[in-house]
């Protein structure tokens, strides 16, 4: 590991220059290099912030982002070669890499994080999904099995946590299960959108907003606007794929769905393509950041159709405030906490994620009545800029760096304290 240097001014150096000398490597097997809370967020706030940041993950090529130095490993082609071939890459990499912090995003890296813990690494696990709850959802493990493996995930889980210096959570339900044990420092630091991002200029005056200046204006309800509303993200029916194209059957008949991301299963996109509402589906593939805001722009609203499983239920979908922060509407699931932000907002609708007749006269009243869409839409940033941002979480995750850093500041002057006592023990032998 690297061996914090002391200055002249010894801990009284600028915080910025004393991040400097560490170290931080985030890890990731299952995400890409252009993850948004991994790379966009964390990393790049820890950049920022004066860390030396890499990335470990699947990607095409070495590559630098807002500072993240990207350490490319090879494209698994299957969850097997990808669990077992690039975990163990991984580990290598990050093993030459000698950083002072490891900061895993996947539960399958658990027995990295202990193996780089038992080499006295520090380590922080950020836990973005609650993954016990998330089995027992998961089409690929047999129903049979989903109870037993969920218990037995959760228990192994816990275990390792206790071990690790810190455990990050996407969201407070999350961070309850290892709040239990208070050996368990955890911190949750949310995945609200970054404020910036939707900063940008267009030739209309309305879309142009200036966070700089504390004004926040959003994605105009005017510029470029069609009929259409947008869902943004991983495709599959847990997520309402089969909904909300069917939704597209009932109501005005030039409606515009505006589909983008990767699917589940090439099954479930066959299913979606056969049915009727899909000739009102706007394909758009896997877009870049730039082109989700683009996409968002063109929008009435956005859907958040996601179906009632124990893991999505305490969920908070970026999704969901990455629309608000747009300045459009949103139609969501009804569930408790999700009405419980939309209604306080007052930024848009929560529906039976099964009722398509439903979703579809909601999208329709949002289409034909824009002033009101506009209002929600505003409504809907201002939550964003006064509660749901990036910059309130970006200072809870720096602090759980000052507190893991700290300790190792603690740990080199214990040694240095030490080893000139031991010297001076010496120097007294020798005289």
């Amino acid at each position: 590991m690297h061996t914090v240097k002391y200055g002249s001014s010894g801990l009284m150096e600028d915080q910025h220059e004393r991040n400097h000398l560490f170290t931080v490597c985030m890890l990731s097997t299952a995400h890409d290099a252009n993850d948004s809370r991994i790379t966009y967020k964390e990393a790049v706030s820890l950049a920022k912030a004066g860390y030396n940041t890499l990335f470990i993950v699947p990607h095409h090529g070495e590559e630098v982002i807002e500072g993240v130095r990207i350490v490319p490993l090879p494209i698994p082609r299957s969850r097997s070669e990808r669990m077992w071939t690039t975990t163990w890459r991984l580990y290598r990499a990050a093993r030459q890499i000698d950083a002072d912090v490891y900061h895993f995003h996947d539960p399958e890296l658990i027995p990295i994080g202990l193996w780089l813990k038992k080499k006295g690494y520090r380590v922080i696990y950020d836990v973005h999904e609650d993954v016990p709850r998330q089995i027992l959802s998961k089409g690929w493990i047999p129903k049979w099995l989903r109870g037993g493996v969920s218990r037995l995930v959760e228990r192994i889980e816990l275990w390792a946590s206790l071990r690790f210096d810190a455990i990050v959570t996407a969201t407070t339900h999350i961070e309850e299960r290892f709040a239990r044990h208070p050996k368990c420092y955890t911190k949750t630091v949310c995945n609200y959108p970054i404020l910036d991002e939707f900063v940008h200029t267009a030739e209309s005056p309305q879309s142009v907003q200036s966070v700089q200046s504390g004004e926040f204006i959003g994605i105009s309800q005017h510029a470029g606007k069609e009929d259409a509303v947008c869902y943004v993200g991983s495709i599959g029916n847990i997520r309402g794929l089969q909904q909300i194209v069917g939704a597209m059957e009932f109501g005005i008949p030039d409606k515009k769905l505006l589909l983008a991301g990767s699917f589940a299963s090439a099954e479930e996109k066959h299913v979606a393509m056969g049915r009727s509402g899909w000739a009102k589906v706007d394909y758009l593939g896997q877009l870049n950041r730039k082109q989700v805001y683009e996409t968002m722009a063109r929008s009435r609203a956005g859907l958040v159709i996601l179906h009632p499983t124990i893991n999505y239920i305490d969920a908070l979908p970026i999704k969901l405030f990455e629309y608000m922060a747009a300045g459009i509407p949103v139609i969501a699931s009804d569930f408790p906490k999700w009405r419980q932000i939309i209604e306080q907002a007052g930024c848009g609708f929560c529906v039976d994620p099964f009722d398509l007749e439903g979703i579809s006269q909601r999208i329709d009243w949002l289409i034909t009545h824009h002033e009101e869409a506009e209002e929600m839409g505003r409504c809907g940033q201002e939550a964003v800029q006064s509660l749901y941002h990036w910059n309130v979480e970006k200072e809870k995750l720096l602090h759980v760096y000052a507190d893991v850093t700290g300790r190792i500041r603690k740990e080199e002057v214990q040694q240095t304290a030490f080893g000139m006592m031991n010297r001076e023990r010496e120097r007294k032998v020798v005289k």
